[in-house]
């Protein structure tokens, strides 16, 4: 099980990994583990947003109060006095990070360690006979391994305190910032598969494999409905609460952020994509929490990580959200309508002409029968279905 942990920890897209899917996938306790922990990282990283300017300043003024300003270039003294004074007040306001400087500190000791200890015996190696007579005179050490697998060693080693640096600032501020009885559900769907979830505060949600959600049990009740959609697809049929509170949607590279309405969330590691079906999405980069995009029905938004999001473009929504099972028809003309009804359904669809560019909305089930969705059209349009036995529909005015 190290093995796990170490690419859960150290990789940067371990669930992309095949193994690591299936382990998640046998071990629902890890994989609820893992989904907390993704989700606390992401919850402290918006929360201390609004604190720390950026977090390489945090690490130059850890060095710098530890007495080494003399590794930082000029450029980084410059914004590090520029910063100096968000940075103490961030430390006020949020005294745990002062333990998170304690260990980038300890760790740069650490190295500074390592890094002597690997360049005595990487010299030694171009010393002469007397410096190295000395040399052993003074110790006498087990053999080391070659100069490239030490390097490599070293390397290995620092990374890892690194991050085990990160992980005891992280586990300090989760104690703070997390709610410690707050239970998570997560749900993984396979490649290829969909699977409907409904939420405790009347939202439903459809999966498309593979895709990983994760969200608070207790929703319904939460002040802010937060849920964090890891990788895949997902069709969110959000329902308006009376108190008017929002529902957020975080992936890895963005936030959508809505009252009441219906869209789709396509996420990878470093792109999400929000398509907007009905109502409206506020789309924001989760690198840059200042920088967003609001998307009307029928537009679409990418965010790559480290860029603010794309400006809205329209799209198709029956093609673009095909992948949820679902026909989505948004103010589409009929006679547009009636030629997606016909390439879905291998029919034959005529509109009389007084119909032809009557708008219709409307979301059906593709496993729903033409013969249904025609009639719920004809409904709508106050007009009526004739077909014929060989399979053909036309949509005609009530006489």
């Amino acid at each position: 099980m190290e093995d796990i942990y170490d690419t859960l920890l150290f990789d940067d897209t371990p669930t992309e990994q095949p193994s690591v899917r299936r382990t998640l996938d046998e071990d629902p306790e890890l994989a609820r583990a893992w989904a907390h922990w993704c989700a606390v990282r992401a919850r402290i990283r918006d929360r201390l947003n609004d604190q720390v300017p950026e977090c390489r300043l945090l690490v130059l003024y850890a060095l710098e109060t530890a007495g080494r300003d003399s590794a930082l270039s000029e450029a980084e003294q410059e914004a590090l006095a520029a910063s100096r004074d968000e940075i103490e007040r961030a430390l006020e306001a949020v005294p745990a990070l002062a333990q998170v400087v304690e260990s980038i500190q300890d760790d740069q000791e650490a190295f500074d360690a390592a890094w002597a200890t690997q360049m005595d015996g990487a010299g030694a190696a171009h010393r002469g006979p007397e410096t190295t007579s000395r040399s052993a005179e003074r110790t006498e050490r087990a053999p080391r391994p070659s100069g490239r697998r030490s390097r490599s060693d070293l390397y290995q080693w620092t990374r890892r305190a690194a991050v085990a640096a990160l992980l005891i600032g992280v586990a300090v501020l989760a104690t703070m910032y997390w709610p410690q009885d707050e239970a998570l559900t997560t749900v993984t769907v396979d490649e290829g598969e969909r699977r409907v979830v409904d939420l405790a505060d009347g939202t439903t949600v459809r999966l498309a494999g593979g895709a990983t959600l994760s969200y608070p049990s207790n929703l319904s009740d939460a002040e802010a409905r937060r849920v964090t959609l890891r990788e895949g697809r997902a069709f969110f049929d959000v329902q308006r609460r009376a108190e008017g509170r929002s529902f957020a949607v975080e992936t890895p590279t963005a936030t959508a952020t809505v009252l009441g309405t219906q869209f789709g969330v396509l996420t990878g590691a470093d792109t999400t994509a929000v398509v907007l079906a009905e109502g409206q999405v506020e789309v924001g980069a989760r690198d840059e929490p200042s920088a967003s995009v609001t998307l009307e029905p029928g537009q679409r938004s990418r965010v790559q990580r480290g860029q603010v999001p794309a400006s809205p473009t329209s799209v198709n929504l029956t093609t673009t959200l095909d992948w949820t099972g679902l026909l989505v028809f948004r103010s589409t003309p009929m006679g547009t309508l009636a030629e997606q009804l016909q390439r879905h359904y291998d029919g034959t669809i005529s509109v009389a002409s007084v119909l032809q560019d009557e708008p219709v909305s409307g979301t059906f089930e593709q496993e729903q029968s033409l013969e249904e969705v025609l009639g719920t059209l004809a409904k709508t349009l106050n007009a009526e279905v004739q077909s014929t036995a060989e399979g053909q529909y036309q949509l005609v005015p009530k006489r």
